[in-house]
């Protein structure tokens, strides 16, 4: 009995919101002006994750993309934090919307005590719509402030 509580010691529970550039290649179409933002919650290794990104075509076309999941990462991190994701949801383009699953892989890298985060990623979606399905590549390169 005395087990089972000691074992949530350890996680404590984080908030965690992050801004930045977001970077997308779908069906060999390069997508480079675009934000991105997440705001995840959890402890220990796993944490929830709502992720939004929006993105500009060429034509001025936009891209919106949500998405809800969970991150991966060490139990004990050291200084930079590798994490992994994976992530579902919808994407629009204008009228039409397609389903989407991302999994992905990032860095946390800290600046200095008590600054912001640097945070690199590197996802892998595949869009399910009308049009059949798509895969692609998402880079993303931001910011992150923990509480």
């Amino acid at each position: 009995m005395l087990l089972l509580p000691a074992s949530h010691v350890g996680a404590q529970t984080r908030k965690e919101t992050s801004l930045g550039y977001s970077f997308m290649r779908v069906d060999g179409i390069n997508l480079p002006a675009g934000w991105n933002v997440s705001f995840a919650r959890g402890g220990g290794a796993m944490k929830g994750v709502v992720d939004l990104t929006g993105q500009t075509t060429k034509d001025d076309d936009g891209v919106l993309v949500f998405q809800g999941g969970v991150r991966f990462g060490p139990l004990r991190p050291g200084r930079v934090r590798p994490f992994g994701q994976a992530l579902f949801g919808v994407a629009s383009v204008g009228i039409s919307a397609a389903w989407i699953a991302q999994l992905g892989v990032g860095l946390d890298i800290p600046t200095r005590a008590g600054a912001p985060t640097l945070r690199l990623g590197l996802d892998l979606p595949v869009y399910f719509g009308d049009n059949g399905r798509f895969s692609g590549l998402r880079a993303t390169a931001g910011i992150v402030v923990s509480r």
